[in-house]
């Protein structure tokens, strides 16, 4: 489980290429996570939180790719996207199966730890013009790191001495810092862990310090507005249990580049600002700010005209089709909510904004009762993993439209669903696990 964390944190496009396609190693290691999730007890009578809801959405995105090989005939496209996404979704299954103890969660934890760090450590270093060349042909220009590993390459060389927008072996700028984004309280809590650690303290140091300047450094607002919202949450909430490590890293961020100096040239801000001026001045004339708004509308307006998408969408793999003109195109669907309209229907585009309002006020609740022990250490850790998802769910549409997307963010509810193993009152010195993961303490 911590192999399949660090990979999926880390280095998700790891791959060999079989025939026309690549096999990642990530969806092997699915494979094996699931067989040994298997062989573990269940939840008991209380059950297990969200998986009505995960199993709807299921069912509505192998319905949409269906519909999406009758508009084009393509069986592979769609069977592969199809068996890839249901690796996906059972990611959520394997992680509250597998993660039951303070000794599994410590283990995940350093593996999200150390995925953070190589990850940030991509965004800054392929940001900053010094650093840039000399990563993007050692590392990013490898296929077997990512099938379009050369382009991306390509894209990053010789490309001027001022600083752009980072790039990681996760993928574009916004969805590898919103990967960090939901790391970094993990990290952070192993920062934290009131057990010892030994050199893994550091490391989790490391960690949570690189993680607000790779979001910096994406120069994506998305991201960007989600690790402000952590913080908030962090210091408003009185979320002491992972407070050094979000807190101090911020401090020291801002002050580096005050140190460095907010106009120079290693930092991309003028994007960041021209952006930002682009959404109060006028909104709608420009696509790239009147597509976040429409994706909120459109959807409403395209449904009246075409009842089918009330209960089918036509999948993603209809997107790759050369032959078959998809509904979504030309359409604005730079959302969740737009995106699993398109892909899965209007009734599976309402259930998953239902998803994300449920587990936030399921971390919430579970924040507030609990006041002891590991639990709320771990508690507090996950309210500001599903705050660092809100941003990427309103602006980006990855978790639906990218098997890796959707493995980060089915892993970061099996992670909600793991509070029901753990007491709420535990000591951290527990070496077994006991009958607390078949008891009804929270059953929210």
């Amino acid at each position: 489980m911590a192999f399949f964390v660090f990979v999926l944190t880390a280095v998700p496009k790891l791959n060999i290429r079989v025939g026309p396609v690549p096999l990642y190693f990530i969806d092997i290691i699915i494979v094996m996570i699931v067989y040994y999730a298997s062989r573990r007890p269940g939840f008991g009578p209380s059950g297990r939180p969200f998986q009505w809801i995960i199993l709807a959405l299921f069912a509505f995105t192998m319905i949409g790719e269906f519909v999406g090989f009758i508009y084009t005939g393509s069986i592979f496209e769609h069977v592969y996207q199809a068996a890839r996404m249901t690796l996906a979704f059972l990611v959520f299954y394997a992680t509250g199966q597998l993660v039951r103890t303070p000794e599994d969660l410590e283990l995940v934890i350093k593996a999200a730890a150390l995925g953070v760090i190589v990850t940030a450590s991509m965004m800054i270093l392929t940001s900053l013009p010094q650093t840039r060349d000399f990563v993007a042909r050692l590392i990013l220009n490898n296929t077997f790191l990512d099938p379009a590993g050369r382009q991306v390459a390509a894209s990053y060389l010789d490309s001027g001495e001022t600083g752009l927008r980072g790039r990681t072996l996760v993928g574009v700028s916004i969805l590898g810092a919103s990967f960090i984004n939901m790391s970094w309280p993990l990290a952070a809590l192993l920062y934290s862990w009131p057990g010892p650690t030994g050199r893994w303290r550091s490391v989790a140091m490391a960690a949570c310090f690189l993680a607000p300047m790779g979001v910096l450094m994406s120069y994506s607002r998305g991201p960007i507005l989600g690790a402000i919202l952590i913080v908030l949450f962090v210091v408003f909430l009185g979320l002491r249990r992972i407070k050094k490590g979000i807190i101090l890293p911020i401090a020291f961020g801002t002050l580096l580049v005050l140190m460095v100096g907010v106009n120079s040239q290693v930092f991309f801000f003028d994007r960041l600002t021209n952006r930002t001026a682009a959404v109060f001045d006028n909104p709608l004339k420009d696509e790239r700010e009147s597509e976040r708004l429409l994706a909120y509308v459109e959807p409403f307006e395209h449904v009246v005209e075409h009842p089918t998408f009330l209960i089918a969408g036509q999948g993603i793999a209809i997107n790759k089709s050369n032959t078959v003109v998809p509904d979504v195109a030309g359409k604005a669907n730079h959302a969740l909510f737009a995106v699993s309209y398109y892909a899965n229907g209007m009734v599976a585009a309402l259930l998953y904004m239902y998803l994300l309002a449920s587990a936030f006020f399921y971390a919430l609740q579970h924040v507030k009762v609990r006041r002891s022990g590991i639990g709320q250490h771990f508690s507090q850790a996950l309210l500001a993993c599903v705050i660092g998802v809100a941003p990427w769910a309103i602006f980006g549409h990855a978790m639906v439209s990218t098997p890796r997307g959707a493995m980060m963010f089915y892993f970061v509810f099996g992670l909600l669903t793991c509070l029901r193993h753990f007491p709420v009152h535990s000591n951290i010195t527990q070496r077994k696990e006991t009958g607390h993961a078949y008891r009804r303490h929270i059953t929210v």
